[in-house]
């Protein structure tokens, strides 16, 4: 209703400028209506024209509705086209035209049909076209209703996905609604009940359980898994390369089957001959010095300490705890691992691990602020801290993962290669996103503003970006699941950190915005 009184009082507010018109119900409905439906075409490929109407059409549509008197000195309605469409290429913008004519085909409606969409099937079923017919004499639907894939449902509190005919659940555990106080209060939320004592053991996968218990529980043997995180674990020593080779801590969280594809921890790499001194990729050594690239330190024989551009904040070691239960050198060295910093100091508790624990380790972790007071902050999977963030927890199916893995030259696929992939549809640079492999097996992703003190504006973007990314999976987009690894994930669930309404900007901030809110006042009024 906001919107409407804002449309009905004359004015269109962009995040730049005003721009006064007359009464949009009365000044050339149909026009309006038509750039509303325009702007809200989404382009199928980042190559195609955006949700731009052209300038032409722009400048007759504040020729006519555009309020001259109340236009600010200077201010034209050619001037102000030139601002929000400077081009009429038809392949860089939306004409108005072909939406205001009637269509050719508009009685020739039952010439082509879509019987599957929208779907009129059940949640539980698949919608195929009838191409068989209908038996002689009777009439059919041009549809059929069969049972699918990709259901999602749940048990208990454990979310589900019925995939080429087998259930696939988590191993969250849950309390029993029949459970009495006491159960609730010795519940901890850990696979199989295990206590909440932080003796965290390294698994094979690459991954730091809090426990035995837990890396027994969730199926490793005692020979998988060795007492001490895995970042402690030197596995170049003993030096497992050959005498001309170097040995390269590269750990990294396989989310294979590791008895068919090993999850090594280390690479071994030949002296370069030779670098590409132009090559820009920067990282940091442990000594502090910065280098263009990773082939440049290799042979300057320095050690990793981090990717990026030497920092001074973590010139000197000051350790962090991760989400991952790793703990970190520096701040930087997390960072890198792309994983966000849970707390100060060294990994000495076990994280929340379900909303239903009542006690937990994290009790005597002191949390850092927030980084926004105008935030209400959420807590990752298995951490202590509350985050301004929005996250993503994803049920995924390892058969496919071995499947990728076997026709990638049985490398295995890491939760490295995920983040990378996710991280190129993050599309606001002041968001950035980190993962980790939870102690339930799922992968949690946090989707962060990267300034230390965001502001509200912020914080609601990558909670649009976390939005997105959570349409684009359960919706099984082609965007997202066309590359190999992601087709994998079979349910998301999201939850964001939002931010007090007092907070918020007073006028729309986006195009899309604009368009939305035009929709809805025009569909209102007219």
């Amino acid at each position: 209703m906001n919107d409407f009184r804002l449309w009905s009082n004359g004015t269109i507010k962009m995040p730049f400028m005003n721009i006064p018109v007359l009464d949009i119900s009365r000044c050339q409905p149909e026009m309006w209506k038509t750039v509303a439906c325009a702007l809200q075409i989404k382009p199928c490929y980042s190559k195609s024209r955006g949700s731009v109407i052209c300038r032409s059409d722009c400048v007759d549509i504040l020729t006519q509705c555009g309020d001259g008197k109340r236009f600010l000195e200077g201010q034209t309605p050619e001037r102000i086209c030139d601002l929000l469409s400077a081009t009429d290429d038809p392949e860089r913008c939306i004409p108005l035209h072909r939406y205001l004519t009637p269509s050719p085909f508009e009685n020739s409606i039952e010439e082509v049909i879509h019987p599957c969409n929208p779907s009129p099937c059940p949640s539980s079923h698949l919608c195929e076209v009838n191409r068989k017919g209908c038996h002689p004499g009777h009439d059919c639907l041009p549809y059929f209703c069969v049972p699918g894939h990709g259901v999602s449902f749940r048990v208990d509190c454990q979310p589900c996905s019925c995939f080429a005919g087998e259930s696939i659940c988590s191993s969250r555990q849950c309390v029993r609604s029949d459970g009495s106080d006491e159960d609730r209060r010795l519940f901890t939320g850990l696979p199989c009940s295990c206590a909440d004592h932080f003796v965290p053991v390294c698994a094979r996968n690459g991954r730091t359980y809090p426990s035995a218990c837990v890396a027994r529980c969730v199926g490793f043997k005692d020979n998988q898994f060795v007492f001490g995180s895995c970042r402690s674990i030197d596995p170049c020593s003993p030096n497992p390369c050959q005498r001309s080779q170097r040995c390269v801590p590269r750990r990294q969280v396989c989310l294979t089957e590791l008895s068919e594809y090993p999850c090594p921890q280390y690479e071994c790499v030949s002296r370069p001959a030779g670098c590409d001194q132009n090559q820009l990729d920067p990282v940091c050594d442990t000594d502090n010095m910065e280098h263009a690239n990773l082939c440049l330190l290799f042979q300057r024989s320095k050690s990793l300490a981090y990717m990026g551009h030497c920092q001074d904040a973590c010139r000197k070691p000051r350790e962090v705890c991760g989400h991952n239960g790793e703990t970190y050198s520096t701040v930087c060295e997390a960072f890198s691992d792309r994983v966000a910093v849970d707390y100060q100091g060294r990994c000495h508790a076990v994280g929340v691990v379900s909303e239903f624990t009542s006690d937990s380790g994290c009790n005597a972790v002191p949390c850092p602020p927030l980084s926004s007071r105008a935030c209400n902050p959420i807590t990752p999977l298995g951490a202590c801290c509350p985050v301004c963030a929005g996250m993503l927890q994803i049920l995924w199916n390892k058969a496919q993962m071995n499947s990728f893995a076997k026709l990638n030259r049985n490398q295995p696929v890491t939760v490295h290669d995920i983040l990378k992939i996710l991280r190129l549809h993050i599309s606001v640079p002041q968001c950035d996103i980190f993962g980790y492999l939870s102690i339930d097996s799922e992968l949690i992703f946090l989707i962060v503003p990267v300034d230390q003190q965001p502001t509200p504006l912020q914080i609601e973007a990558c909670s649009k970006e976390a939005e997105k990314i959570d349409s684009l999976l359960n919706s099984a987009s082609p965007t997202l699941v066309s590359q190999v690894p992601l087709s994998a994930f079979l349910r998301s669930e999201l939850q964001l950190s939002t931010i007090s309404s007092a907070a918020l900007p007073p006028l729309s901030l986006s195009l899309c915005v604009f368009s939305s809110s035009l929709l809805l006042s025009l569909t209102a009024d007219l």
